[in-house]
């Protein structure tokens, strides 16, 4: 993951402390106001005017817990790996990187086709072996496409590409991924 993905999700756990921190307290000062009305002896006038900043302040805390769930919900999610091991993943992130994938290889695809348009099933996979090829040589390609399938959304990006060789290209580039970080694992 690089550097300013890492920054961007702790700035977005920063701001959904702080949104909790402000959710809390409005909660409490609603609480003090609610006790004020309940324990003391006011006018009639009073009561009205106190019970309106209740239900105002009532309105504002649901508003502020509702952002932080809203935030919470888009921002974290799990998925498992060797069905034993918990990662936490930035699903807004995944969308973006899923994306950017589809379109990436999809621009690379039409630029392959145009420059050399396929006349044939061996044409085709010839600009399918180059696109796999520029892929692997595109480390920034290669993250999203590992985010993708980690996520289990490859036939979703296959649908995306929309294109009749996405599904060879991308069970060509998940191999080759794969046949890399093994070798690199077995290296180490």
């Amino acid at each position: 993951m690089n550097e300013k993905l890492k920054y961007k999700i702790e700035k977005q756990k920063i701001n959904n402390f702080y949104s909790l921190l402000i959710a809390i307290i409005l909660l409490a000062f609603l609480s003090c106001l609610i006790t004020i009305l309940i324990t003391t002896n006011l006018t009639l006038g009073v009561q009205q005017v106190l019970i309106a900043f209740i239900g105002l302040f009532s309105l504002i805390t649901i508003e502020a817990f509702k952002k932080c769930l809203e935030s919470i919900s888009y921002t974290e999610g799990f998925y498992i790996t060797n069905n034993s091991n918990y990662k936490t993943v930035n699903t807004y992130y995944e969308k973006q990187d899923l994306t950017e994938a589809a379109s990436e290889i999809q621009s690379l695809l039409n630029q392959l086709s145009k420059n050399n348009p396929p006349k044939n099933e061996q044409e085709e996979i010839e600009v399918a072996n180059e696109v796999v090829e520029e892929i692997k040589q595109d480390a920034e390609l290669q993250e999203k496409i590992e985010t993708t399938v980690k996520a289990g959304r490859v036939k979703t990006l296959i649908n995306m590409i929309n294109h009749p060789l996405a599904a060879f290209i991308m069970s060509a580039v998940i191999s080759s991924l794969y046949i890399v970080n093994t070798d690199e694992k077995e290296e180490k």
